[in-house]
């Protein structure tokens, strides 16, 4: 299906369907939905982003519908349907993420809870009980860091995850943060062109940049102080228990 037909059918069908499902439903309905969706987002969404990345197109033509014209009018037709698409999954995500249905999920600070526990009032956390995020890739979510308005939807599902991951101390999730989420973090200030990622950055004014950047930070920060700064403290000992969090993860950036 294409990716405007997707986008659509994730804004009148999907986001509907989550806000107004009852608990009881979520296994019948937004389960198998979502499961459906991360694949099809891991599989082709993924791949079309990261062809854009390194190949400054993505292709996945058949997912774009019938497009005519001349080839840079085509490209740029192209990398509006991926980014309104993103848009919609970023939105999808935010709702997930919501405080609406995630009452039950601790703060960073908070006690260690049971997974079982936490998914009775926690949609993100139903989700991990039913191992939905194993079919989610960050990948899928690259173009949502470069996209203010989409960044600005799909970052509270990160935090989210990362609160789901500390309060559970679920190894799988700890590893995709680890290992998935980071990385790709730390991959979104990659300005080394030509790429996907600067020529959408051309695109956008230089404060949406500069803000979307600062909440990626941000979130760099959270996992940084969470899973890495004890970690590195340990290493280093004494010298690096006289600096900050903020120098620490300076000093991890310059390295990665």
């Amino acid at each position: 299906m294409e990716f405007d037909h997707v986008g659509k059918l994730i804004q009148l069908s999907f986001i509907p369907l989550v806000r107004c499902c009852p608990r009881g439903c979520w296994d019948k309905w937004v389960l198998l939905l979502l499961e459906s969706l991360f694949f099809y987002c891991k599989d082709i969404f993924g791949y079309a982003w990261l062809s854009l990345i390194h190949e400054g197109r993505a292709e996945v033509p058949a997912y774009f519908g019938n497009l005519y014209g001349p080839e840079e009018k085509v490209k740029k037709l192209e990398v509006e349907l991926l980014l309104k698409f993103t848009r919609s999954v970023s939105y999808l995500l935010g709702v997930l993420a919501s405080e609406e249905f995630n009452s039950g999920l601790p703060q960073l600070n908070c006690p260690k809870s049971d997974l079982k526990s936490i998914s009775s009032s926690s949609l993100m956390g139903y989700l991990l009980l039913h191992n939905c995020f194993g079919r989610f890739s960050m990948y899928s979510l690259f173009g949502s860091l470069v996209d203010y308005q989409a960044a600005k939807e799909a970052l509270p599902f990160c935090h989210a995850l990362i609160r789901l991951a500390v309060a559970t101390d679920d190894e799988r999730l700890k590893q995709f943060i680890l290992n998935e989420m980071l990385p790709t973090l730390v991959r979104f200030d990659d300005r080394s062109p030509p790429s996907g990622i600067s020529w959408l950055r051309s695109e956008l004014s230089s404060s949406i940049e500069v803000s979307s950047m600062k909440d990626v930070v941000g979130l760099c920060r959270e996992i940084y102080d969470v899973y890495l700064h004890n970690q590195i403290t340990i290493m280093k000992g004494e010298q690096q228990n006289r600096k900050t969090c903020s120098d620490g993860l300076s000093d991890w950036f310059e390295k990665e």
